[in-house]
């Protein structure tokens, strides 16, 4: 069970820090990058999913779209 939720707290951290370098305000699903650490961490299986089809979407901070 420990090693679970190691694993699960490790993919949000590293699902946040990805999401950080993406532009995320014109994304009706969700505007932050902390939103999408936290439905990693409850849901992850889904959400991770989720995550990597709306990233091929995104333009990346800073970045013309």
């Amino acid at each position: 069970m420990a090693y679970y939720a190691l694993f699960v707290s490790v993919l949000a951290i590293l699902l946040f820090l990805d999401a950080r370098r993406f532009d995320w305000s014109g994304d009706g699903f969700t505007n932050k990058p902390w939103k999408w650490a936290i439905g990693a961490l409850i849901f992850w299986p889904i959400v991770i999913g989720l995550y990597l089809m709306h990233r091929r979407k995104t333009p990346r901070a800073g970045h013309p779209a």
